[in-house]
């Protein structure tokens, strides 16, 4: 009896015994040291894991909520929205608001409108009327005497000579806008008489005289043109004639009429620069400042009966003039165009 006693103890302990061996040895695809999970746990339903997860679910959707809510007051309650809740004339605006680094500041450019048509353009074939400037034609001054079979002229040994002014209107015309041409006449009248009465004589004598006539032709080139200015180069040439008689102070046995007569000739070029006031809406008004070189000859002469006296003159300069106004005399021309 007491041997089996032993033999069935000693038969329980090997079966404790490998019974707890083969417990803790880990099955395939466990790490020794993960826990093992409990069987209950691991014997749930389907339906008993799903009911966790719509918890779970739940819970992120009201959390959103909360978030969102939360932001919501957060907005209302931010200075952009308070200044966007009060009315535009006491809204604040930012003193200064930093410019983002992560992206460069772009500046705008504005499109600037396109420039119109320049003041010279506009007058591209039209008839522009304008002074020219005054120009002076001479004359000679002399007198006859002697008699009507001997005359003569005093004096006798040289021609004095005078200036008849001569005011030269044109029109210039634009083919294209480099060339244009430019016809210019002048011309002059004058007499008159002087009369005497000393009451028991009186006396009339009639004045000398003058014609002259002026003749301008010019052909403008533009050399450069700008919104309101051109600059010019004139080529041109001038021709003036004068002519006058002069009778003897006397009646008896007087020598014939005296012819007085006068030439100019002038060739060369003038540079300079029209401003038309189209910065102030009249571009057909053009003002011309202009200075040049030029050959001129005048020549006068007196003549009476078989003596004739002639004086000629050749001048090679620039123009100039000796008082400040005298530029408004010949250097500077106004001119409109129709």
């Amino acid at each position: 009896m007491h041997a089996c006693g032993r033999c069935v103890v000693a038969l329980a302990l090997v079966v404790a015994s490998h019974s707890w061996t083969a417990r803790a040895q880990p099955k395939p695809g466990e790490s020794e040291g993960e826990p093992k999970a409990d069987t209950d746990t691991a014997a749930e339903t389907p339906d008993q894991a799903e009911e966790p997860k719509a918890a779970t679910d739940t819970d992120s959707q009201e959390a959103q909520g909360d978030n969102r809510g939360e932001r919501e007051r957060t907005k209302e309650s931010s200075p952009a929205s308070t200044e966007s809740s009060l009315p535009p004339s006491v809204r604040v605006r930012p003193v200064f608001q930093a410019p983002d680094a992560a992206q460069p500041a772009v500046l705008a450019q504005k499109d600037e409108p396109e420039p119109g048509p320049t003041d010279h353009e506009q007058v591209i074939g039209r008839l522009g009327l304008g002074w020219l400037g005054m120009s002076e034609v001479p004359i000679a001054v002399a007198e006859p005497s002697g008699t009507q079979a001997n005359p003569a002229l005093v004096p006798n040994h040289e021609v004095r000579g005078r200036l008849v002014e001569a005011p030269v209107l044109g029109v210039r015309y634009w083919f294209n806008e480099w060339i244009a041409i430019e016809p210019g006449i002048g011309f002059r009248y004058d007499t008159g008489s002087i009369e005497s009465d000393m009451g028991y004589v009186s006396a009339k004598v009639d004045k000398q005289p003058t014609k002259a006539v002026l003749g301008h032709l010019g052909a403008p080139i533009a050399l450069a043109t700008g919104q309101h200015m051109t600059l010019l180069l004139v080529p041109e040439v001038q021709l003036g004639l004068a002519w006058s008689k002069a009778s003897a102070p006397y009646e008896q046995d007087a020598p014939p009429d005296a012819d007085l007569r006068g030439l100019r000739f002038d060739v060369g070029a003038r540079a300079g620069t029209e401003i038309h006031f189209g910065f102030m809406g009249l571009e057909q008004l053009a003002l011309e400042a202009s200075v040049g070189v030029f050959y001129s000859m005048r020549k006068v002469s007196a003549s009476v009966g078989n003596q004739r006296l002639m004086d000629t003159s050749v001048v090679i300069s620039t123009t100039s003039f000796s008082q400040p106004w005298d530029i408004f005399l010949n250097q500077v021309a106004a001119r409109y165009y129709f």
